[in-house]
């Protein structure tokens, strides 16, 4: 505990000049927690961390303490200086660091554990049998990703209360919380399982914004492209100014790069923080960098011909023998060659339409985000269809899974809500005026966002 003085007696030092205490935000629940508790007969603060603000205040820290509710509410505290540090279940998880300073070392750790009626889960004797299986689980908790991956179907709730209450409507079959508890209203813990990805819990203190993330890259295209007066426009514009408004880590500078390699040799080298750019989620790519979940539209590769049509060729398979002008390191390319399909690699549509017009090819192959490229010069072949849809995603270096944890809260965000998703109205407002359907992966991931973590690729 004694660790933990240093830092405290910073933020006291700054109090007591100006003759006030600390504030310290706490978040107890009720008597079944031994974490920290209201006892109504002394009127007191009882538990773990009541022992360690005791030992603080012995040490001659001034403490006022500040109660507060949901996770959100305590780090929106912090951040509007309405209490000067949070010692309440505050998980030192990666993606919190932009938020706020945490004190090590930690002074307590917990992970996720099922609480249920009694018998209800007699079936369930280690975490892999939840597959399939509803979860309640509060928006935003650390063990959505880790029930996601194990397959469990993820019960978005607001609070402890909204998380029984959907066990006992039957909307899920258990609660899903930290396990620092025996019950949660009423509903006892599942022995037998080890906890669930366990974080560390730390003290939080107020920090001054550090998430000022330089350059973020995308190359014109339909669907993300300048304007003729120079704005950046398009559906992954307004993703972008989505994201930035969530105020938490807003992108600065932004990059404009043109090939695929270009995009990753930039991620790579440094230069680059993250690619926002119509960048495939492909296994071979994951090698390289991180993506991001979920991800924010797919696409499949997309037939272009200067009318439309392509005499001779009315599915995938009779382009064998043909050439077609591709860019360099297109996902596509590999499924072509293999089919007997010749590649004429062009840097660009616009050198496509020239490839094709000098016959070098007899079409253009690359992802189908619009109904034309090059200035309306190729038109898509609308009755072959896309095939090899895969989705995009926003990539981050390997290493940095800070930034990635923080883009997936930010994500998770935008495909709130359902059909009324911010994600939604984004393509509505973009791709659907440029005449494209509404995009199917999109559809499901609103209604359930675990497709997002999946990247599914349709072969």
């Amino acid at each position: 505990m004694r660790a933990l003085l240093p830092a405290l007696f910073l933020i006291a030092a700054v109090a007591a000049a100006a003759a006030v205490p600390v504030k310290l935000g706490v978040f107890p629940y009720d008597l079944s927690n031994p974490r920290l508790y209201f006892n109504e007969t002394t009127e007191a603060y009882e538990g773990y961390e009541a022992q360690i603000i005791q030992g603080l205040k012995e040490q001659g820290v001034d403490i006022e303490l500040v109660r507060l509710g949901s996770l959100e509410e305590r780090l929106t505290a912090l951040e509007e200086g309405r209490v000067d540090a949070v010692l309440s279940a505050i998980n030192f998880s990666a993606d919190r660091l932009y938020r706020l300073d945490v004190v090590r070392p930690f002074y307590y750790s917990a992970g996720t554990a099922l609480f249920a009626p009694d018998g209800a889960l007699a079936n369930v004797s280690s975490w892999l049998d939840i597959a399939g299986m509803p979860i309640a689980v509060e928006e935003g908790s650390y063990a959505v990703v880790p029930l996601a991956t194990l397959g469990a179907m993820p019960v978005f709730v607001g609070n402890q209360e909204e998380g029984v209450e959907a066990v006992e409507s039957g909307r899920a079959v258990a609660f899903a919380a930290d396990n620092d508890a025996v019950e949660r209203g009423g509903l006892p813990i599942v022995g037998g399982l080890i906890p669930l990805a366990p974080e560390e819990w730390a003290l939080a203190c107020s920090s001054t914004p550090s998430g000022q993330r330089s350059r973020l890259c995308d190359e014109p295209n339909p669907t993300s492209y300048v304007s003729p007066d120079g704005e950046w426009t398009g559906f992954e514009a307004q993703l972008l100014q989505a994201i930035n408004r969530t105020n938490l880590l807003p992108f600065g500078n932004i990059t404009f790069l043109d090939s695929l390699d270009e995009r990753i040799t930039a991620l790579l080298d440094g230069e680059v923080d993250a690619v926002l750019g119509a960048f495939s989620v492909i296994p071979e790519r994951k090698e390289n960098v991180t993506f991001v979940g979920p991800y924010y539209y797919s696409a499949g590769a997309g037939l272009y011909s200067p009318s439309g049509k392509l005499e001779g060729v009315s599915k995938w398979t009779d382009l064998a023998g043909k050439a077609v002008a591709v860019r360099p390191g297109y996902y596509a390319n590999g499924p072509l060659e293999a089919q007997g399909t010749q590649l004429a690699i062009v840097p660009d549509e616009a050198a496509a339409a020239e490839a094709i017009a000098a016959g070098q090819a007899v079409a253009f192959v690359g992802d189908a985000t619009a109904k034309s490229y090059a200035s309306g010069k190729l038109q898509l072949v609308e009755e072959l269809g896309s095939v090899l849809r895969s989705p995009y995603a926003i990539a981050v270096r390997k290493d940095d899974l800070t930034l990635a944890q923080f883009l997936n809260g930010a994500m998770r965000e935008l495909i709130a809500d359902g059909a009324a998703s911010p994600l939604l109205k984004i393509e509505a407002e973009t791709c659907g005026k440029d005449g494209l359907p509404p995009n199917p992966d999109l559809l499901a991931l609103v209604v359930s966002p675990l497709h997002g973590f999946l990247y599914p690729l349709n072969n």
